[in-house]
């Protein structure tokens, strides 16, 4: 399943602000996999934007 940016956004913002992935997976309707390869994915995209600078 897709899931918009904006829902990827607000899932990562509340793990990183201290939620865990298990109660962010119930709030918003995911699995906790795909909410830990957002967060892999979000890094990769920062890594490859450092590079390019």
């Amino acid at each position: 399943m897709a899931y918009s940016l904006d829902l990827k956004t607000r899932i990562i913002n509340y793990v990183e602000n201290g939620g865990s992935v298990a109660k962010a997976a119930r709030i918003f309707q995911v699995g906790r996999a795909s909410i830990m390869f957002f967060e892999i994915d979000k890094s990769v995209q920062l890594f490859l934007v450092n590079i390019e600078a």
